[in-house]
């Protein structure tokens, strides 16, 4: 072969490497943080006689508009990815009951959502927020039925666990 047939090989490969890179769909990279919270059944209003958990005015509103009720228990921890000069993402995971099996939520883009537990089903708030395809895995602990674990392609923790009062 010629220098000439050469170059045209190399030039064709590299073509194609740039149009698949540039097809290839980007999932925008972003700070994100998850909180659990343990909802511990009873009749009072959540956040009645300021045991509020850590949340916010908006994000306990929004519980108590889902009729949800009890004492609110916070156990964020080392769920924080922090990526300088990228958007916020936050999830806010709601238990009302124990978690038995693995779940995957999906992970929000550059927005707050919460998901709440709804016996064994898991509702997204606001349900049209934007999502990505990453989603953030929580489960059991296989070693200590106080932990559970959380998964997502940005980090992996453990969360210690107060075991729930149902």
């Amino acid at each position: 072969m010629t220098s000439k047939q050469w170059a045209a090989i190399a030039a064709t490969v590299f073509a194609c490497g740039v149009i698949i890179y540039l097809l290839v769909p980007k999932q925008p990279q972003q700070s994100l943080q998850v909180r659990l919270i343990q909802v511990i059944p009873g009749s009072e209003e959540v956040g009645a006689n300021g045991k509020s958990g850590g949340l916010m005015a908006d994000e306990l509103n929004e519980l108590k508009s889902l009729g949800v009720t009890g004492t609110l228990q916070n156990y964020s921890g080392s769920s924080v990815s922090h990526r300088p000069f990228t958007p916020r993402a936050s999830i806010m995971v709601v238990f009302t009951g124990d978690l038995r099996s693995p779940i995957e939520l999906r992970e929000p883009q550059a927005t707050h959502v919460m998901y709440v537990q709804q016996g064994d089903t898991w509702t997204m708030y606001p349900p049209d927020a934007p999502t990505l395809r990453y989603k953030i895995k929580l489960s059991p602990s296989a070693t200590n039925p106080r932990m559970i674990e959380v998964q997502s392609g940005s980090f992996y923790g453990t969360f210690s666990w107060r075991a729930p009062a149902f």
